[in-house]
């Protein structure tokens, strides 16, 4: 069997049985069971999110400096966030970058770049990753309603994508978003 035909999506488990463990506003810890083994996962309270890779007509990134405690770090990333109730993933995405940035996308600019799960042994969770071009705008300090993000910059794309390849960017929905736009064109040559 030629190995290039395979369904690559993955099959569904049968007779899983999962249990919230813990909750909070944030966060759900949950217990699976399946063919007598207990598994542990992750998941966003949201269920979800997007990140959004705003360009402008100069082939510039906006990204945003973000304070991440469980890495000990500030990070660049991508505008990115959950979902609120209802909410379909563009329009998270579209929020998301107004919310960080101050940048309103267009809809009928943006295009999917696909969904993605983070870590599928341990987080239960899909974030949808979309790209959009966007006017110019000033972008520079400012603090967020968690007092999370610090300040937003443009950058080129040419050394956002650099940063990326070398592990300058370590965010895994920046650097999948990134390189998917870059392998699909929209970044230039």
């Amino acid at each position: 069997m030629n190995s290039d035909h395979l369904d690559l999506t993955g099959d569904p488990i049968e007779g899983v049985v999962s249990q919230t463990v813990f909750q909070n506003s944030f966060v759900m810890f949950q217990s699976h069971s399946v063919a007598d083994k207990t598994f542990h996962s992750i998941a966003p309270a949201s269920g979800g999110g997007s990140v959004m890779l705003a360009v402008d007509s100069q082939n510039r990134i906006a990204l945003v400096r973000q304070e991440r405690p469980a890495v000990r770090r500030h990070t660049w990333e991508a505008p990115r966030g959950g979902r609120e109730a209802g909410e379909k993933p563009i329009d998270t995405a579209i929020r998301e970058l107004y919310e960080e940035t101050g940048i309103a996308a267009d809809p009928s600019s943006v295009t999917s770049l696909g969904r993605i799960e983070a870590d599928t042994g341990l987080i239960s969770s899909e974030l949808w990753l979309f790209f959009a071009r966007v006017e110019e705008g000033e972008l520079g300090s400012f603090e967020d309603d968690r007092g999370e993000i610090d300040i937003a910059r443009w950058f080129s794309a040419e050394r956002v994508v650099e940063a990326c390849l070398s592990g300058e960017i370590t965010d895994a929905f920046t650097v999948i978003a990134v390189l998917k736009a870059k392998a699909l064109g929209f970044l230039g040559n």
